[in-house]
């Protein structure tokens, strides 16, 4: 993951901010801002890999046999979409726990 993440573009601002860099890593506030995008967007991800397949499930003609769209087409298109949606995924699981660790020595400065 360390080596492909910074070529993934990131395209995602649930909570309204952008994600490439911390802005401020001594925040508390911040950074549960920066997690809680994280963890939405590592929700938002996974669940959207068995949508990509449900589409298939459009294709009418499919259920009498008369249909090859699904196998040449919506298959194909699924595996790739699910792919290129884990992608992110990986990279904002690889990065959560660092986050996490990152809040709670904020949080413990900010205590004293």
């Amino acid at each position: 993951v360390k080596k492909w993440k910074e070529h993934v573009p990131e395209l995602g601002m649930f909570t309204g901010f952008r994600k490439n860099k911390i802005a401020n890593p001594k925040d508390p506030a911040y950074l549960s801002r920066y997690i809680l995008e994280a963890c939405y967007g590592i929700i938002i991800h996974f669940w959207s890999v068995p949508f990509s397949f449900l589409i298939m499930l459009l294709d009418i003609k499919m259920y009498s046999g008369n249909s090859n769209l699904w196998l040449t087409v919506l298959l194909p298109v699924a595996i790739v979409n699910a792919i290129l949606i884990v992608l992110p995924a990986f990279i904002l699981k690889y990065n959560l726990p660092k986050l996490v660790r990152l809040y709670e020595i904020s949080n413990k400065k900010g205590e004293q």
